[in-house]
């Protein structure tokens, strides 16, 4: 069994406890559905609007990327949607911010050298950050009730934050 595969496996049954199903989702479901260029320009995405923002409830966003050295960025705000990122290569950028209730958030990083954040507001919201490889570094920052965070690296020298409020 391959890397992708085991990731891909560990999702299913990570969604599968949380109680969740993850639809596949359909282009037109997808508000600005592209990949952004670097995380180090979040102020100015901010300033510019909606960028893969999306607003609308019971939305499923996923996002994957293969190589090294990529960046993704995904918002969302509302009830019931489910976000997923996964990114196998090295030196990997991911960071979600959602702001509801019942949010779902995903993190799947394989390599080294990643990156991951997820900042949820609301209520009832799950967040899950799951890392392989050296190096890599996670943070859930989590504020609301209701809320459960899970972070699993495997690896050495590893960093790890995790926040509820």
């Amino acid at each position: 069994m391959n890397v992708l595969q085991r990731i891909s496996l560990r999702f299913a049954l990570l969604v599968s406890c949380l109680g969740f199903s993850i639809e596949t989702p359909n282009a037109a479901d997808l508000l600005n559905n592209f990949d952004l260029s670097t995380v180090s320009d979040v102020a100015a995405r901010q300033a510019q609007g909606s960028l893969g923002q999306s607003t609308a409830d019971r939305i499923a966003a996923t996002v994957i990327q293969q190589g090294s050295d990529s960046q993704a960025f995904l918002t969302q705000t509302g009830l019931g949607s489910q976000a997923l990122i996964q990114q196998l290569g090295g030196n990997h950028q991911a960071a979600m911010l959602q702001n509801g209730t019942e949010l779902t958030a995903v993190i799947l990083q394989s390599g080294q050298g990643h990156n991951a954040s997820i900042i949820q507001r609301g209520s009832a919201n799950q967040a899950a950050i799951h890392q392989y490889g050296a190096y890599n570094e996670a943070l859930i920052d989590q504020n609301g009730t209701g809320l459960q965070g899970s972070i699993i690296q495997f690896g050495n020298n590893q960093s790890i934050t995790v926040q509820q409020r």
